[in-house]
């Protein structure tokens, strides 16, 4: 069985990126609106 290179998952993973930085991006925006209160 050859080995795949990472880059041939990378579109399966693609959407789970997306979903984690999403969330990530979230807790980054309310973390800042936390710690900065306007």
């Amino acid at each position: 069985m050859p080995l795949r290179p990472f880059g041939v998952n990378l579109p399966c993973l693609w959407p789970t990126f997306q979903a984690l930085w999403s969330i990530f991006s979230a807790l980054t925006t309310n973390i800042s609106a936390r710690l900065c209160p306007d």
